[in-house]
């Protein structure tokens, strides 16, 4: 029983992460616009809720979708180009 628990709270842990991957990567990419060359640059892995199952939240990839929405705001300089080069990195 107790091991049954155990699982189902991995798994939940791994999910939360999955769906907060995504903001993950827009705060980091925000604080990381308004560091400063001395400051601590961070990463998405710094927001997910669950950082020791961290190696789970790399299954989310960005969708087609956002792909597309992050073109057009670049296309139409509206996305500073530190964030978007903080969003390259998990672009395929």
């Amino acid at each position: 029983m107790l091991d049954c628990l155990q699982f189902f709270e991995q798994e939940r842990r791994e999910n939360a992460n999955i769906a907060s991957y995504t903001q993950a990567v827009g705060w980091s990419g925000l604080f990381n616009g308004f560091a400063t060359e001395k400051g601590n640059q961070s990463t998405p892995l710094d927001f997910l809720p669950f950082k020791d199952k961290s190696d789970s939240a790399d299954k989310t990839l960005i969708s087609d979708r956002t792909k597309k929405i992050l073109k057009q705001l670049f296309d139409s300089k509206k996305l500073n180009p530190v964030v978007m080069s903080a969003l390259c990195v998990y672009l395929e």
